[in-house]
């Protein structure tokens, strides 16, 4: 009686060692790819899925306000300009990015080019000039449900911020 292909295969010296150079292969990826995380930090690297990672404790956004003219303060919706999501979070893509999470010299000027870019947005699409516009971090507690709003940022704008900038669209309705 003939056995079956794979029964065959393992049974020869050829068979037996292709299969144990597939495992090494195999293997050799994974403490490739898991070992690296271990390594110190400008070495380290974070695995390209998050099967891995450990679930958040909190859910974090970002919200923006401003304060017009007439010192009256609205909610700005950032999400008409911001749509893109990354994958299937349910948050976009700007309320996760790490420029907006950070403290660093380089990531508040950042933060505060995005307010000042949302207050020219506003100024040339609905003709609401602003004084000033807020960043505010917003933390949930998924099991207790507690939130904790941070007011992160205050940018107040100025005439000058307003002006057109080069790339961007014209003067305001």
């Amino acid at each position: 009686m003939r056995a079956d292909l794979p029964t065959r295969l393992f049974h020869t010296q050829l068979g037996r060692r292709v299969f144990q150079g597939v495992v090494l292969v195999f293997v050799l990826i994974q403490v490739a790819v898991v070992g690296r995380r271990a390594l110190p930090d400008p070495f380290s690297a974070k695995l390209p899925w998050r099967m891995f990672a450990k679930p958040a404790l909190y859910n974090q956004t970002i919200t923006f306000s401003g304060v017009t003219q007439a010192g009256e303060v609205i909610s700005i919706d950032a999400t008409r300009w911001f749509r893109f999501r990354s994958g299937a979070e349910v948050h976009p893509v700007y309320t996760t990015h790490s420029l907006m999470w950070g403290g660093s010299q380089r990531k508040r000027s950042a933060q505060r080019q995005v307010c000042l870019w949302l207050a020219r947005r506003i100024w040339q699409e609905d003709g609401v000039r602003l004084q000033e516009v807020w960043l505010d971090r917003s933390r949930t507690h998924l099991h207790s449900g507690v939130e904790k709003v941070t007011r992160t940022m205050k940018v107040a704008v100025s005439a000058a911020d307003l002006v057109d900038v080069p790339g961007e669209a014209g003067a305001p309705r």
